[in-house]
């Protein structure tokens, strides 16, 4: 991992200008702020660079493909789209899905697989900062999202709220290629608890949505959370900060068993909501939220993707329509269902 202080130099066009820079630069950041993520960068620096994780596991759609063909794929070949016939010939996935008959959502899946993104990126990297122009410089000029975000620098209808995340602790990764072009952006908010801890949770994206740098961000959620134990704590969002329709409370990114199980037995049911669609929800806590009687606790159980069959049965024969709409939109309702 490339630690630095001082904020990367691009001569492309994606981040602030001299004079942006010099303006932010002026901007207060809260020293309790930086303390909660000086585990993460050290103190005196704010920035990390580290090459792009994940990719361990394959798509549902690179499963399904391999399936129809009858052979492995490796990740390579597969986000290059090629594979070799029977004869050993090289050839493209696309035309052997054609050439085979392949259900058009089958190939329309293998088309769209976010894991296939940026096939002609290489040595991609991700870049971490709590910095003042690397904060302020989430929409800016020469980024393809800039005229999607209303954190637009100049023009963005939000964008007086960049003054409060650099100095309340915003931090934002930027996913790189070997030039240094930025390709996709992810926002991580504060949370705080009334012990005066903070997590960290990434609540906007912008970019290609690629698996790997998905999968990236979620492990960076619970790094940068790290700062102290995890607890059964509800935890809200800095006031002062954007959401972005994101929701306003959370728990520890690292919560355990035993944290899951104290939050759905909580009387507040915005607490066991927030339980039950933890991404450590196991089998246990899902069946438990399934039978907890407010519909909404149900319904985040049934969508969650830990979910297996038997709750997935169960919430499509709950009396709640939205619990059984849910459990059809659980992202793995086809595999488990056979359907």
């Amino acid at each position: 991992m490339l630690t630095f202080k001082s904020f990367l130099h691009s001569s492309l066009t994606e981040e602030l200008t001299p004079e942006q820079k010099m303006q932010v630069s002026n901007w207060t950041r809260h020293p309790k702020a930086l303390a909660h993520t000086d585990h993460f960068f050290g103190k005196g620096n704010d920035d990390h660079v580290e090459p792009l994780q994940g990719g361990g596991d394959k798509s549902e759609p690179h499963r399904a493909v391999e399936r129809h063909l009858g052979h492995e794929i490796s990740h390579e070949d597969y986000k290059a789209g090629k594979t070799k016939d029977k004869y050993g010939r090289e050839v493209k996935i696309g035309s052997m899905l054609q050439k085979s008959k392949a259900d058009p959502k089958l190939v329309n899946q293998f088309a769209n697989d976010s894991t296939r993104q940026l096939k002609s990126q290489n040595n991609l990297t991700v870049h971490v900062t709590r910095s003042a122009a690397g904060v302020a410089g989430q929409t800016s000029k020469g980024q393809s999202w800039e005229n999607e975000s209303c954190k637009n620098f100049e023009t963005g209808s939000e964008r007086d709220c960049l003054y409060s995340e650099v100095k309340h602790g915003t931090v934002v990764a930027y996913l790189k290629n070997h030039h240094g072009h930025e390709l996709a952006r992810a926002t991580f908010q504060p949370y705080h608890n009334n012990r005066g801890q903070v997590v960290y949770r990434h609540v906007s994206h912008y970019g290609p949505k690629v698996k790997e740098f998905q999968d990236h961000v979620k492990d960076l959620e619970k790094r940068l959370s790290a700062s102290h134990e995890p607890n059964a704590s509800t935890y809200e969002m800095h006031p002062d900060v954007h959401s972005d329709s994101a929701d306003s409370q959370t728990m520890h990114p690292n919560a355990t068993a035993e944290h899951i199980h104290q939050a759905l037995d909580h009387h507040n049911a915005a607490n066991r909501m927030i339980a039950a669609k933890h991404p450590n929800a196991n089998a246990e806590h899902l069946h438990k939220a399934l039978n907890d009687k407010h519909e909404w606790v149900r319904r985040l159980a049934a969508k969650h993707p830990n979910a297996n069959a038997e709750h997935l049965h169960k919430a499509l024969k709950d009396e709640d329509e939205g619990v059984r709409i849910a459990a059809k939109n659980n992202p793995n309702y086809n595999k488990i269902m056979g359907k």
